[in-house]
């Protein structure tokens, strides 16, 4: 797959384009390796047409993430992660963006 941008490492971001039209999906995906082979594959969470739902998604799924393993205890800790991965994010769409003028 030439169009993922993996993001902090547990998390990718996947442009897929419609052959037939002008339509394009986003996939927020998660990021696995096969532990036999050691290749990395990327099982769907979710698809989504609009930049803006994807962020907000990977976003909440972060900080729970961030929450579960309890490297987020306080709501600055919140407010940073939140920041950080939305800016990863945009870093992420701007990467792949820029892969798919390539194309």
């Amino acid at each position: 797959m030439t169009n993922v941008v993996e993001v902090n490492g547990t998390f990718a971001i996947i442009k897929v384009e419609a052959r037939d039209s002008s339509a394009e999906a986003l996939i927020l995906a998660d990021v696995k390796t096969d532990k036999e082979t050691k290749r990395k594959y990327y099982p769907t969470r979710a698809v989504y047409s609009n930049e803006l739902k994807l962020i907000s998604d990977l976003i909440n799924l972060s900080v729970n993430r961030g929450v579960f393993h309890q490297s987020i205890t306080n709501i600055s800790d919140v407010i940073k992660e939140s920041h950080r991965v939305a800016e990863l994010g945009r870093q992420a769409l701007i990467q792949l963006n820029k892969k798919s003028e390539l194309h």
